[in-house]
């Protein structure tokens, strides 16, 4: 939670998450969706204060496939992400 700003915006499927407190609960949220998950990056491209991330994901009760996150970072820190995945249930 260090990297993102006070008022920074998560943006995903369910909808805008803003300020650390809201962006640390989807992480709560999304970590018990995907009990022991692993996530390894797959990609990682950077233009300035831009940044896209493509990884994908293994859990006990689902597998992501393909994910992406783009964030804009300002200051040293993120100020928008926005998160995108497929969830294939086992």
């Amino acid at each position: 939670m260090a990297d993102f700003a006070d008022d920074a915006v998560r943006l995903t499927m369910e909808g805008a998450y803003v300020g650390k407190a809201a962006i640390q609960d989807a992480a709560v949220k999304f970590a018990s969706a995907m009990p022991h998950a692993k996530l390894s990056v797959t990609g990682r491209f950077v233009h300035g204060d831009y940044l896209m991330v493509t990884w994908k994901g293994d859990s006990d009760v689902a597998t992501i496939p393909y994910g992406v996150d783009t964030m804009i970072i300002h200051d040293d820190r993120i100020r928008v992400q926005t998160a995108w995945w497929a969830t294939v249930p086992k």
